[in-house]
């Protein structure tokens, strides 16, 4: 990932190419500002931008990347588990109506809480020690590890979703209305 820094005109190819381009409102003009990603009044906030808001962005998008796939794979195997019980017939694990709300629901919402709340660091301290902007470097939150761990973590999350309240219907009302026996 390249990150270019420009406060003119002469910058602007170089922060077109780069994949983050930060462009100064300088003496120059605002061209760089125009053609940038983050635009920024003064050389002096390009270190808040880089140690904290870009250390907080990486290690944003790395959570929300693995809950995507964590989310993806719980609802796929629910569709894998159900075809079992309905014998591949075809019949849908749950109603459309409830698909939806799950997406509608489950989709935006850890994305906007993250955005607000996810800060593993304060940013006075992300300032005063720079050097743990290397765990970014080393992929630390986007491991092999990590995504194992979520994906284990999926799996184990949708057999509990799925056969335990398989498990609680079993024990459900039998034909004389009777339930767990009780009511005799």
């Amino acid at each position: 990932v390249t990150l270019a820094v420009g406060d003119g005109p002469n910058d602007v190819g170089m922060i077109q190419a780069a994949h983050v381009g930060i462009g100064i409102v300088g003496v120059e003009g605002v061209e760089a500002k125009l053609v940038s990603d983050i635009a920024i009044g003064q050389f002096e906030f390009l270190k808040r931008v880089v140690f904290v808001h870009g250390r907080w962005c990486y290690k944003r998008l790395s959570k929300m990347t693995l809950y995507l796939l964590y989310r993806s794979l719980v609802s796929a195997m629910l569709d894998f588990y159900n075809s079992f019980t309905v014998g591949s017939s075809g019949t849908p694990t749950f109603d459309p109506f409830i698909g939806g709300l799950f997406n509608v629901f489950l989709t935006p919402v850890p994305p906007i809480l993250f955005a607000v709340l996810d800060q593993d660091v304060s940013a006075e301290y992300a300032l005063m020690f720079p050097e743990i902007l290397r765990s970014g470097q080393r992929m630390t939150a986007f491991s092999v590890k990590n995504y194992a761990w979520w994906m284990w973590t999926g799996l184990w999350h949708s057999i509990a979703i799925y056969y335990i309240p398989a498990a609680a219907k079993a024990y459900g009302p039998s034909a004389s209305g009777k339930m767990l026996g009780l009511f005799a």
